[in-house]
């Protein structure tokens, strides 16, 4: 039993559009972690900032722990380079991030606008015709200056590879 809808490889290439938000510590939130949901998706996909993506391509949406970072007045936050692991499938309610863990995908209630997790969506005519829960692999960031370079090799919980890649620069939103 698997929650994905693909059952086949992906490569989905290099994703140019994004959507980061950032949550460092704060007066109100100290944890050993900063929290990271990323939102990637291709050219043909447009994003209206709040609620819907139209279109037809390629989406992926990570969610992730990264080293801590606190809330500064230069207002610059920047992912560190390095490798993250999907970790298994957790509730968040129980579960202590760690740095470098990605959490699996898994059903969540606004799943596929923003799913619950890590997942792919394939998209075409603003209608979502295919999407893989990933809950195994690894991504790869490295930073150069403002420029993110971000190598995805996942699994999906149907057993298939989805890899590809993010270049550009991060459009960050901090909480």
């Amino acid at each position: 039993n698997f929650l994905s809808t693909l059952t086949e490889d992906v490569d989905f290439g290099i994703l140019t559009k994004n959507y980061v938000l950032v949550s460092p510590n704060n007066d109100r939130r100290n944890f050993p972690y900063t929290l990271w949901d990323l939102r990637f998706w291709s050219d043909g996909i447009v994003y209206d900032g709040t609620s819907s993506y139209t279109g037809t391509g390629d989406r992926l949406c990570i969610y992730l722990a990264a080293e801590p970072i606190s809330i500064n007045d230069d207002n610059e936050y920047y992912l560190p380079d390095g490798t993250y692991t999907v970790a298994a499938t957790k509730d968040d309610t129980t579960y202590e991030f760690q740095p470098g863990d990605i959490t699996a995908g898994r059903w969540g209630y606004s799943h596929p606008t923003f799913p619950s997790g890590t997942w792919y969506i394939r998209m075409e005519n603003d209608t979502v015709t295919g999407d893989a829960c990933i809950t195994g692999g690894t991504i790869t960031v490295t930073r150069n200056g403002e420029e993110y370079d971000i190598a995805f090799d996942f699994t999906s919980d149907a057993g298939y590879k989805v890899t590809g890649s993010f270049k550009g620069i991060l459009d960050l939103h901090v909480q």
